[in-house]
């Protein structure tokens, strides 16, 4: 045989014990393959997966995504119920840091004593954009006495820096209640004003409110001012010593305002007169009350005086352009600066009666 058909051979044998090798494998390979993998189990549908503890949140690389709040499903949730709001900043350095982002949370201080309950009950954070410093902290019910942090993390990092929260019931408005009182819109001032009778103390409460309607007992502490509009006209007249008319004298007197608040705790408004004032309204604070006494009318204006000399008596006319005056009475609470105004306006009423002619009738 040539040596060139005994390579051949050669080759022949080996391509023969390859392809056999290869039968064997493969047939192993198919009897004692492991079965297909399991397909990945996942948690039933609405399950919440289990809350990251605060300490191991830097370990696992997250950053309280446990806490983080969507951008849409916060701001929804906060316009729907009652709340309070307010904005924070927090400012990551340094300022040309080429990533600012950062994550914010809420926790309770750790010796809180409502540290048990869902602090998202109570706060949450919703930042203005997906990573932003900035972030508005929503307020949804009171927690005196306990403080919630207003934590921010760093997405570079994971720095972190806190701010205190606490509940002090800062009231957002305050009215008073004119329910039960004779209320009238004047024209000729484009004012609604309450009228009350002459002689007689009202009280109006005084309401400080929020969102919640939890206002803290810090606030509350009351001071008045008033204003005045309007005047009378009035009409004079000036006797000599015989009692015979001399003269008469037409003039106008303007509602004026007398502040004592800080010597006496009130406020009144009044017309000058000869001889004292016409007080029209005296006003005060007592009990979270705004008490109004009404002492007398425009119309019960009148003054005289006499000497050897003669006399004169004035005495109301009109009003001055004939608008009927009020006073303007504005409570302000000096802790929040919250204050409202109350229009008020004096009408004479009856005092009293008499009969003619003696007490006995006799026929």
């Amino acid at each position: 045989m040539s040596k060139k058909n005994i390579f051949i051979a050669v080759i022949a044998v080996l391509l023969m014990i390859a392809l056999i090798g290869a039968a064997v494998f493969i047939f192993q390979k198919g009897d004692n393959a492991p079965d297909d993998p399991e397909p990945e189990t996942t948690s039933p549908e609405g399950e919440a997966p289990a809350e990251l503890k605060l300490d191991t949140v830097k370990t696992e690389g997250v950053a309280l995504s446990f806490m983080k709040l969507s951008a849409s499903a916060p701001m929804m949730a906060a316009a729907s119920g009652d709340y309070l709001s307010t904005q924070v900043t927090a400012t990551v350095l340094p300022a040309d840091a080429p990533d600012k982002t950062v994550d914010w949370s809420v926790e309770w201080a750790s010796d809180a004593t409502r540290a048990g309950s869902d602090v998202s009950e109570y706060v949450t954070v919703v930042p203005n954009s997906d990573g932003s410093n900035v972030a508005t902290v929503y307020c949804h019910k009171a927690f005196t006495g306990d403080y919630i942090y207003i934590k921010v993390t760093t997405r570079t990092g994971g720095y972190t820096a806190t701010a205190r929260c606490q509940y002090v019931g800062h009231p957002s408005s305050l009215s008073i209640d004119k329910s039960g009182y004779s209320t009238v819109t004047d024209g000729d001032w484009n004012a609604n004003i309450v009228e009350v009778d002459c002689g007689n103390t009202y009280y109006f409460d005084l309401n400080l409110d929020n969102a919640l309607g939890v206002v803290g007992s810090n606030f509350g502490d009351y001071k008045i001012t008033m204003t005045t509009y309007g005047g009378i006209t009035t009409h004079q007249t000036n006797y000599n010593s015989s009692g015979i008319v001399t003269g008469t004298l037409d003039g106008e007197v303007e509602l004026t305002v007398a502040d004592t608040w800080e010597s006496d705790g009130s406020v009144y408004s009044y017309y000058a007169k000869t001889g004292g004032l016409h007080i029209a309204i005296s006003c005060s604070i007592e009990n979270g009350q705004l008490v109004v006494e009404a002492k007398d009318a425009a119309t019960a204006y009148s003054w005289q005086t006499g000497s050897r000399a003669g006399s004169a008596k004035c005495e109301y006319s009109g009003y001055i352009d004939g608008m009927e005056p009020y006073t303007a009475v504005t409570v302000t609470d000096t802790v929040s600066g919250l204050s409202t105004t109350i229009n008020i306006r004096t009408l004479t009423t009856v005092s009293s009666v008499s009969v003619n002619g003696g007490n006995d009738i006799i026929f």
